[in-house]
């Protein structure tokens, strides 16, 4: 199954949502009445976050202890790439019952056309171990999301969102410019219209290019974040040794050279990600009295 042919006949929304779960390693659970859809579908999406390192259960883990330890590890550093786990259909029972914990974890469940028996199942067990999840049902040629859980969140997906439709317009921008130049080579050229047909199809061009600009983009945005943490993670060691100091986010945003997503959503990917908040380090006033002296640091 292609994944972004799915995306495109899927409403923005409900692809804007999964990528904001994916970024925020909000646990998702796909619903399929086809294993291979969700074999497929569950490793695409982790393919789109090639910042995380891809882990499967009953493969490369097999129980809560190895879990607990592969956890423990990834918590150790800043620097430690942050994992992806994988649950296929067959592992499910066995990964609800034995582990607590499901941050970042993508799970595939195998449903009939009748029947949401091994859902409900593992619904019960997501709902007592976690606050929500993203229900990504996968029909023949699109996807439906929904929030499910005890709480539920108020998402903003503007950057999601722009990430998504950005592709589209640029891919729409590049399709058109490969059209223009063939078309000026064939204008005058005695061509068999279905060969002049197969000729200006770019379906395959169009996938890939979109499915490259959704990477880069939600890549741009990990980076973007990893050198904020950089940075704050420094200030915080100043905070500790009681140099109170504070830094705006227009420095921030001129330092890191990336003006796609508010502040808000930078600190709430980096919390998400590598469990730190450093709210108290920024001056929302737009002023800071730590930026002359960390750009003199930068020459």
């Amino acid at each position: 199954m292609d994944l972004i042919n799915v995306f495109s006949c899927s409403e923005i929304e409900d692809v804007s949502l999964l990528i904001k779960c994916l970024l925020d390693r909000i646990p998702i659970v796909v619903l399929s009445d086809d294993e291979q859809r969700i074999d497929d579908i569950i490793n695409e999406l982790a393919d789109l976050i090639p910042f995380r390192n891809k882990l499967i259960f009953l493969s490369d883990f097999i129980n809560k202890i190895d879990f607990m330890e592969i956890s423990n590890y990834e918590d150790s550093d800043l620097n430690i790439e942050r994992n992806v786990f994988l649950c296929f259909p067959h592992a499910i029972q066995n990964a609800i019952k034995n582990i607590d914990t499901f941050q970042s974890w993508i799970f595939g469940v195998l449903i009939d056309k009748n029947s949401y028996t091994n859902y409900i199942q593992v619904y019960n067990e997501l709902y007592a171990k976690t606050n929500y999840f993203l229900k990504l049902e996968i029909g023949n040629t699109n996807l439906k999301t929904e929030i499910v859980g005890r709480i539920f969140p108020n998402f903003d997906l503007k950057l999601e969102k722009w990430i998504y439709e950005n592709a589209i317009n640029r891919t729409e921008i590049e399709i058109e410019k490969m059209k223009r130049i063939i078309a000026k080579k064939t204008k005058f050229r005695k061509i068999p219209q279905e060969k002049k047909n197969s000729i200006m199809n770019f379906e395959i061009e169009e996938k890939e290019i979109k499915e490259n600009i959704i990477k880069k983009e939600i890549l741009n945005f990990f980076n973007a974040c990893k050198r904020s943490i950089n940075i704050l993670h420094r200030m915080q060691i100043l905070y500790d040794l009681n140099i109170k100091t504070n830094i705006s986010p227009r420095v921030l945003f001129g330092t890191i050279a990336y003006k796609q997503a508010p502040i808000e959503r930078i600190l709430q990917f980096i919390d998400n990600e590598w469990s730190e908040n450093f709210m108290h380090l920024l001056n929302m006033q737009n002023t800071s009295n730590f930026s002359d002296t960390f750009e003199s640091l930068w020459g």
